[in-house]
């Protein structure tokens, strides 16, 4: 009888300790899961921030580098044209002319590519200067009109910040010239004590219930694009929503909380970031608006 009972409590001694096996290897996975997903977050964050140092080291280059070879082979031609001029035949003259011609259209499409990369208005005069910059420049480009709710005097944001939130402005009005189908869109900025939210909807076909219901498929739908804005904006402890519905059109909203880490000091003030140089690229980019939108 004796034994028998040693033998009962020995099965159960036995099965409670396959239970605790089974439950420690489970939260030893789960930890490996955990372990590794944070470690491919630091990769994501890790390569966005290379990502964003690459754009700004290019569009320096083709701003210093390429666009002054170009401004000095327009001078050069320009000179042989008024100095050299009685010494051209009709056909050397016009081959002259079209050179220039095509000089000042490289010009501005260099010039173009270098503020879309990465626009210096953002570093140099802030977020709203920024976003309005690009909304007017994607209307004159496409033909959709925008209507544009961005408060003139926007708090100076971490760089960080200021670039998710222009990302996800640009990557979602991309979006909305090549799926949309919308004869307008709209474009929000605003404000609280706690967050920046901004907001970017067309009134075009949007997407299938089917798509829309399932986040990382909607996000999928936008683009790789969006899918970085997403980790972008997560690791700014925000979030990123997508909302659309067929024939109804798309709503992307992100929201950024204000943390004391994402705020520039009030003592940098916007009239000292706004200095001659700032002044002098805000009168070339208004000549020469976006007319693009790569990303």
């Amino acid at each position: 009888m004796i034994s028998g009972k040693k033998k009962s409590l020995t099965k159960r001694g036995s099965k409670r300790r396959a239970r605790v096996s089974i439950v420690r290897s489970k939260l030893s996975g789960n930890e490996a899961v955990r372990s590794n997903e944070e470690s491919l977050r630091q990769l994501s964050a890790r390569l966005l921030q290379l990502q964003d140092e690459e754009r700004r080291h290019i569009a320096r280059d083709l701003h210093d580098i390429t666009g002054q070879k170009l401004a000095f082979q327009s001078m050069a031609l320009s000179a042989l044209q008024t100095k050299q001029a009685s010494n051209l035949d009709a056909e050397a003259q016009q081959v002259l002319s079209d050179a220039l011609v095509l000089n000042k259209e490289v010009s501005a499409e260099i010039r173009t590519l270098s503020y879309l990369l990465h626009p210096p208005l953002l570093d140099e005069l802030g977020l709203s200067s920024a976003a309005r910059w690009y909304a007017a420049g994607f209307t004159k480009r496409t033909g959709i009109p925008i209507d544009i709710d961005v408060p003139q005097e926007i708090k100076r944001l971490s760089p960080d910040a200021e670039v998710a939130i222009f990302r996800v402005l640009q990557e979602s009005l991309i979006n909305v010239d090549r799926y949309a189908n919308t004869a307008k869109a709209r474009l929000r900025l605003s404000t609280t004590a706690d967050n920046i939210r901004v907001e970017i909807e067309d009134y075009g076909k949007g997407m299938q219930p089917a798509r829309s219901k399932s986040p990382q498929k909607s996000v999928a739908r936008l683009g790789v694009g969006i899918q970085g804005m997403t980790e972008r904006i997560r690791q700014l402890g925000g979030r990123l929503e997508i909302i659309s519905r067929p024939r109804r059109g798309t709503l992307v909203t992100a929201t950024i909380p204000l943390c004391a880490s994402q705020v520039v000091a009030s003592e940098v003030s916007v009239a000292s970031a706004a200095s001659a140089s700032a002044t002098s690229t805000a009168s070339s980019i208004a000549a020469h608006p976006a007319n693009g939108s790569k990303d």
